[in-house]
């Protein structure tokens, strides 16, 4: 039958004491989340940075249409690569991805905002290769449910950076507010870095 409560919890503890317990495996999951901001923002930012600038809804699609656009370049340039040099460059594509997005703060035009939102997404090729290998590191009893947690939290962290993006454009600008979620997560992926297992993961995949 299908599962009650008590299945789903059970599910849920399994994966996160998991989780808890392999290093490499959870900081792959805090990577993929901690990223949330800046792919939401360009996105949640276009039609209004349009509008804020007087411009049609074409252009705010053009806007929205960057960022997919650069992520498949990156994918192209990423899957080019040996599987342990994607790996070993997880941390550093993530560090690239808020770089550009830093100078929204000048409010630039739209074609430049495009770019940068398309130059952001570039190094969001990283996000294959890492969710290939947190599929393939945790063993076949908890696979399911370390995936299924991972997933969850990725899908509510999704919807809350789009009421941050929103709260903030409401609060200062749409181009400030790509601009906030930039530095934010850079300083925390700047953290993240030097606490990342490289050498864990080298050796796991």
């Amino acid at each position: 039958g299908l599962p009650g409560p008590r299945d789903l919890l059970r599910d849920v503890e399994e994966g996160a004491r998991y989780l808890r317990s392999d290093r490499p495996t959870r900081s792959l999951m805090v990577l993929a989340w901690s990223m949330l901001l800046v792919f939401v923002a360009p996105e949640a930012a276009a039609l209004p940075y349009a509008r804020y600038l007087g411009e049609s809804t074409a252009v705010g699609g053009l806007l929205l249409a960057a960022s997919p656009f650069g992520a498949a370049l990156g994918v192209l340039v990423v899957r080019r690569w040996p599987p342990q040099v994607q790996v070993g460059r997880l941390i550093l594509l993530a560090g690239l991805v808020p770089v550009p997005l830093l100078a929204m703060v000048l409010q630039p035009p739209w074609p430049v905002a495009a770019t940068l939102f398309a130059l952001a997404a570039v190094s969001s090729g990283f996000m294959v290769p890492l969710m290939a290998t947190f599929a393939l590191l945790p063993p076949d009893q908890v696979r399911g449910r370390v995936i299924g947690l991972a997933g969850s939290g990725f899908a509510l962290l999704s919807a809350a950076s789009y009421l941050v993006v929103g709260g903030l454009s409401d609060l200062t600008t749409p181009a400030y507010a790509v601009a906030i979620c930039a530095a934010g997560t850079l300083a925390w992926l700047t953290w993240l870095r030097s606490r990342w297992p490289g050498l864990e993961l080298a050796e796991a995949s």
